[in-house]
């Protein structure tokens, strides 16, 4: 009896072909709306956010960049720590017929500005961008480096000349609203990372834009979170209960409330409100969280003030 060729064996033994799961960085989806890279005066950005609420200061972690400044150098130029800047593509504009009026760059247009997004060394200079422009370019990631620059330039005694950082600079009118949220979010551990405060607001933001992004059953919603708000990176975070809370509409909408105060974001915990709602009083805990925000919504209003948790401890 003939043996049978090995190479003649029926294709059901086969493995399959496992296709790979593949994703652009935020920084490469992003691309598309990306300006230009250039040379940014400092003074001329304002941390202050068109989309949700930015983060604020933690001293400690700007006195750890403060450090690592005096002990490394300033790393401005490199690309993995450029500052992502959004302003319209019509200020772009003016600043790059400014630069050729001036003679000093070459580039006269923004569609033909990819030999700078490209360069190593050398970067365009919008540093005269206060005079030919004005306004102030919103600063969407990189606010604990520019406040740890200016303490830094203030120890090193440093000149006027040297209050600029490479910034990233978008399309803050083309630029999806998801892409404008993801670019603000913190996921990485070389930098400090989002609270679970702050990553609400991301979500709550998201929403706003679209009321059916995260909709449908806890399976659908867990992974549009993941997806959306970059989650997948962070070990054991509590998704499954982050969505439980989405999903209840009473703790959704206080939560919600609570976060859009420093206060709120700083010690709003997932793990630790899912077991509050949990025990069904919702009564009990929604009138102390309705006492603090109005206190802080007083102090707020009246004096331009928000109030920090640390500032609270000493209040109680």
């Amino acid at each position: 009896m003939k043996r049978k060729n090995s190479n003649n064996l029926t294709g059901a033994r086969k493995k399959p072909r496992v296709h790979l799961n593949e994703a652009d960085s935020v920084y490469d989806q992003a691309k598309p709306y990306r300006l230009v890279t250039a040379k940014f005066p400092i003074d001329a950005l304002t941390p202050e956010w068109s989309i949700g609420t930015n983060r604020p200061i933690n001293e400690p972690h700007k006195r750890r960049l403060l450090q690592i400044f005096k002990e490394s150098g300033v790393l401005r130029r490199d690309a993995e720590h450029r500052l992502q800047v959004a302003c319209t593509k019509a200020q772009v504009q003016q600043m790059l017929n400014y630069l050729e009026q001036e003679g000093s760059q070459t580039q006269s247009a923004v569609g033909v500005s990819q030999s700078a997004r490209q360069a190593d060394v050398e970067f365009l200079s919008f540093e005269n961008w206060s005079s030919v422009v004005g306004g102030k370019a919103e600063l969407m990631a990189g606010n604990h480096r520019v406040e740890a620059l200016k303490e830094y330039l203030r120890y090193s005694q440093s000149s006027e000349a040297e209050r600029w950082w490479v910034c990233d600079i978008y399309d803050r009118d083309e630029l999806p609203s998801h892409l404008h949220i993801k670019l603000r979010a913190n996921r990485e551990d070389t930098i400090l990372p989002d609270n679970h405060g702050q990553i609400w607001t991301e979500l709550a933001t998201f929403s706003s834009n679209d009321e059916e992004l995260f909709q449908g059953s806890n399976k659908e919603i867990e992974n549009k979170m993941l997806k959306y708000l970059g989650l997948s990176g962070r070990v054991k975070f509590p998704v499954r209960r982050l969505v439980t809370l989405w999903k209840n509409k009473n703790w959704n909408l206080m939560i919600t409330r609570w976060c859009q105060f420093p206060i709120g974001q700083a010690t709003f915990n997932i793990s630790t409100f899912e077991w509050m709602a949990s025990r069904r009083i919702d009564d009990f805990w929604f009138a102390a969280f309705d006492q603090v925000i109005e206190v802080v919504s007083q102090i707020r209003s009246q004096f331009s003030f928000d109030v920090q948790l640390t500032d609270w401890k000493k209040l109680a």
